[in-house]
């Protein structure tokens, strides 16, 4: 869990550097009371919001921490009461730890599986309470969550919903050599610098376990469980309806990315709703000093109706 957790609009679904990775929204049953929350758990102030603490064990035989937001808070535009918003913590992390991403225990968590599982533990243990409607449930994730969320979507049939935030579409090392390329800048160098990206994937792959030797400023251990993996592989495996979004002006995931994976949906027959937004960045910024705007929260509102309004 992040230490600004506290600024919640951001770190919700928020950016690479603060996300929560994946979070659930799950529609309160009609036919039972809403008021009659579990007496049991503690709350958590987040801002102006309430969120109850609950723990699960996984299949790993960690302890996995959740927050479930109370019936009446309408933190996200739209939800009105209509929905529960529940962040799952990022597993090895530690609330307000200083160094929240590069201690040991949070390293070895850091691979695509166990952020998948972590998120199934606390879908599991919800989907057991008689409070939430199972008939429907959203998965939404931004950046890395986003794969996890495609790969959660995957791995569990009962997730009828999934939104990908600047979250890629085929394989991270594409996102990499894209990159490397320079191909917006033309690179005179370019082949090169992409012939390095597959070399240091041949390192990755001779320790994919390790979480001492880094690439691109993180261990094996990450790039060898996400890299393996793709959301349109993810997606073209399952029925969940999808709403996928990027940003033109995103540095980290090429809004290229993005296109590959509509063009590979659409001639595979693969429905999903589209936003390619002009001019945002990797965490839905768009422009600079007087006219920055943030349409995060817009793009999260739109989600929101498209998944409660259907």
């Amino acid at each position: 869990m992040h230490p600004l957790f506290n600024r919640h609009p951001k770190v919700l679904f928020g950016s690479c550097l603060l996300s929560l990775f994946a979070a659930f929204s799950l529609p309160i049953a009609e036919a039972k009371d809403s008021a009659a929350a579990p007496k049991g758990p503690p709350i958590f102030k987040c801002g102006q919001s309430d969120y109850r603490i609950y723990q699960s064990g996984d299949k790993f035989g960690r302890k996995i921490t959740f927050f479930v937001s109370m019936p009446t808070d309408s933190i996200l535009k739209g939800i009105n009461n209509r929905a529960r918003l529940v962040i799952v913590e990022k597993p090895g992390a530690k609330l307000f730890s200083p160094r929240l991403n590069s201690t040991e225990e949070f390293l070895k968590e850091y691979t695509l599986d166990r952020w998948t599982e972590a998120n199934n533990a606390a879908l599991s243990a919800l989907r057991n309470s008689p409070e939430f409607d199972k008939s429907k449930l959203l998965v939404i994730g931004h950046s890395d969550g986003g794969q996890v969320a495609t790969h959660l979507a995957r791995s569990n049939s009962a997730v009828t919903h999934v939104a990908s935030l600047a979250g890629g579409g085929p394989t991270q090392l594409f996102d990499m050599s894209y990159n490397a390329s320079g191909a917006e800048q033309q690179k005179q160098d370019s082949s090169q610098q992409v012939e390095r990206v597959y070399q240091t994937w041949e390192k990755i792959k001779a320790d994919p376990h390790s979480i001492t030797k880094t690439a691109w400023g993180h261990p094996f251990n990450r790039w060898s469980s996400f890299l393996a993996s793709s959301s349109i592989d993810d997606l073209l495996h399952c029925k969940t309806k999808a709403y996928l979004v990027h940003g033109t002006a995103d540095t980290s995931v090429p809004v290229a990315s993005f296109d590959v994976m509509r063009a590979e949906l659409t001639t595979h027959g693969r429905e999903a709703k589209y936003e390619r937004i002009d001019g945002a960045n990797h965490g839905m910024t768009i422009g600079t000093g007087r006219d920055k705007r943030e349409e995060l929260p817009n793009i999260l509102a739109r989600i929101i109706e498209w998944y409660l309004g259907k």
